[in-house]
């Protein structure tokens, strides 16, 4: 005889599931969340974006302003995608987010990465500030933006 599963509430959507989706549902995605369709709809607003990859409020403010509040940029940044301006788009984010104090976990979030990603993304951009200059002024209005809002 096999033993059921034991039910417990979600502790971000209230749902009863089982014991081990509550302890994935608390350190990663909630379930209800997870289910949410990848359509360019998550991507309506910073904070929707930021309800949705369970991200700081404030770094999703940064990726919209990266992206010029193009939805579409914003589901390219979090895509796949390695074109050269949107890999640079994501250099700027990390160094402007460990710049804010973010942790390189909620910036790979935040980027739909890894935060092994987000690390090597930002010794990037640390070697590209000192020789790019319009990079610089990239990342540092980023930043700007995140100090302002914050």
């Amino acid at each position: 005889m096999s033993a059921m599963p034991r039910k417990t509430f979600c502790r971000q959507c209230n749902s009863q599931v089982a014991l081990c989706e509550a302890v994935r549902c608390r350190s990663r995605f909630c379930k209800v969340k997870q289910d949410w369709p990848v359509t360019p709809a998550r991507y309506e607003s910073a904070e929707l974006l930021a309800t949705v990859s369970n991200s700081p409020p404030l770094l999703c403010q940064i990726i919209f302003t990266a992206a010029g509040d193009d939805k579409a940029m914003v589901a390219d940044l979090r895509s796949n995608l390695q074109g050269d301006p949107l890999c640079r788009l994501r250099h700027a984010i990390a160094w402007a987010g460990k710049e804010l104090g973010f942790s390189y976990h909620s910036i790979g979030r935040a980027l739909n990465r890894d935060h092994s990603s987000v690390m090597h993304s930002h010794r990037v951009a640390l070697r590209l500030v000192p020789l790019d200059d319009a990079f610089r002024l990239l990342c540092e209005d980023l930043a700007r933006v995140g100090e302002s809002a914050a």
